[in-house]
């Protein structure tokens, strides 16, 4: 079994329990179980090497003496410290972003999902490339640890072999980018609400748990694991649920603090999904100490990607994992627990109060003789009342079905 270590920083006396956490968290996920620990107090990181001489030399030592392979920094390294380090301690070396960018290309499955992992890689190596030590295999499977000597050919990569290579990964997501938008014209006119929230918050579990409830076929569930980042595929489906209107649910891929900015923008095809939503589910895992620092998270990245002002709805997860009640949610909220399916009821009411907002409200009168029902599917109905002849609703109606409803109760 390998030997890993984990390097620490601690800046001016910063609380590092979190981040140290949640780097467990992520090397969980490439199953890699650090050995050795290693934590240095700075007032700021050196320019060239990030950690002082002193400790790069204990941890040299600790490379020869128990035959490390692998160091970890949890903290990001300039081009000029990752090269600096590598050169000293003579081992492989992943920072925190080279640890996300290994997750994202082992995860990646679809077409579209591996293009954008080899385009945040292909970015992130740009500065590291000038170096002959840079490979194909590394930028097409993630490099680092994991996949050393894996992959195809190894070629050195100069700029203009890595500008070359950039363009026409782009050039092929691009392509997918335009089938992507087209697909989305061609959907049904229907509801559209997108689920984010901090990785493994339960936004999967939530997608699954409505399908269970929906006419829908059970083969659409997606991947749903206990760990970061388990699905980086953008999912959307048509919930089909009794009482309620029709609607389209996006599961989308997982956020994370300090995020690199190249691989929100080599994902933003994919969270073009959220900006067209008519509604977000913000799913919260309440159980972590630090879920406000996770709500904070998201909220700057939806703020990045211009979508802070879509009516939002918050579900606080993991509710049966809490010793108490940590509060009182507000109307737009919910405490819930995503793997008790009784709680599907509580999460449409509360998505549709919110939506209807933005919705026609009307009383029919509907005779008997129609299919009432299918009103139902088309509206959010607030009370119905059967009579002898007819019946009697009161509900709100989006302006684009207006149209069926009319024809339903003309013919």
């Amino acid at each position: 079994m390998a030997n890993v270590l984990l390097i620490e920083s601690i800046i001016n006396k910063e609380d590092i329990t979190y981040k140290h956490l949640e780097m467990l968290d992520l090397l969980k996920t490439l199953e890699i179980v650090p050995s050795f620990f290693v934590k240095q107090e700075l007032s700021e990181p050196f320019v060239r090497t990030y950690i002082g001489t002193g400790k790069i030399h204990e941890i040299y030592e600790l490379i020869i003496t128990h035959n490390i392979d692998l160091v970890v920094c949890n903290f990001d390294l300039s081009p000029v410290q990752y090269m600096s380090l590598k050169e000293l301690l003579k081992t492989a070396i992943l920072d925190r972003t080279g640890v996300i960018l290994q997750i994202f290309s082992q995860k990646a499955k679809s077409k579209e999902a591996r293009l954008q992992a080899e385009i945040a890689n292909l970015r992130y190596l740009k500065s590291r490339l000038v170096n002959k030590e840079a490979n194909y295999s590394q930028v097409t499977s993630g490099g680092g640890f994991k996949n050393k000597g894996s992959g195809e050919k190894q070629i050195d990569l100069d700029r203009n072999k890595y500008k070359t290579l950039l363009k026409r990964k782009e050039q092929e997501l691009n392509e997918l980018v335009v089938q992507r938008k087209n697909n989305r014209k061609n959907r049904l006119n229907l509801p559209v609400m997108a689920i984010v929230g901090y990785t493994n918050a339960g936004k999967s579990t939530l997608l699954n748990q409505l399908l269970k409830k929906s006419n829908t076929r059970e083969s659409k569930k997606v991947i749903q694991e206990d760990k970061l980042f388990a699905t980086l595929e953008t999912s959307t489906r048509l919930i089909d649920i009794y009482e309620y209107p029709y609607f389209l649910l996006t599961d989308t891929v997982g956020f994370i603090s300090d995020l690199p900015t190249f691989l929100i923008d080599a994902f933003k095809s994919t969270l073009e999904e959220i900006a067209d939503a008519d509604l977000l589910i913000h799913v919260i895992d309440v159980s972590n100490p630090n879920f406000r620092e996770h709500i904070k998270v998201t909220y700057s990245i939806l703020k990045e990607l211009n979508c802070e002002n879509i009516p939002t709805v918050y579900l606080y997860n993991k509710i049966d994992k809490c010793k108490s009640i940590p509060f009182i949610p507000k109307r737009n909220e919910l405490l819930v627990s995503l793997n008790d399916s009784n709680d599907a009821k509580q999460i449409l009411d509360l998505i549709f109060n919110e939506i209807k907002e933005k919705w026609e409200y009307l009383e029919l009168e509907v005779p008997s003789s129609k299919n009432v029902y299918m009103i139902k599917k088309y509206g959010y109905i607030d009370h119905l009342e059967m009579f002898e002849d007819k019946f009697k609703i009161k509900g709100y109606f989006p302006s684009y079905h207006m149209k069926y409803i009319n024809s339903l109760l003309n013919d």
